[in-house]
């Protein structure tokens, strides 16, 4: 007789799988800050995508990293690029 199915994973082992995923974000120690703006909706993709998939693991991974994100409202009348600072 077979044992028991194996169990799915749950959310929480779903996350963590994600933020330990390989590569590994590797970042210099003499940084101290980074800090995002972009477009809350219909704008910015890729600033959006960051933010969803890559800082979370960044976050993760350097747990004393300083993270700040500002989404501005985006005006097809007065356009401008989201922008990524990093302190060192």
């Amino acid at each position: 007789m077979p044992g028991p199915a194996p169990a799915k994973p749950t959310s929480l082992a779903k996350a963590l799988a994600h933020l330990t995923k390989q590569p590994q974000p590797k970042l210099s120690p003499k940084l101290r800050s980074l800090s995002l703006t972009f477009a809350k909706r219909n704008a910015h993709y890729g600033a959006r995508h960051f933010v969803k998939e890559d800082l979370p693991r960044i976050a993760y991974s350097h747990p004393n990293l300083k993270i700040s994100v500002e989404r501005k409202e985006h005006l097809r009348e007065s356009p401008w690029a989201p922008e990524l600072r990093a302190e060192f």
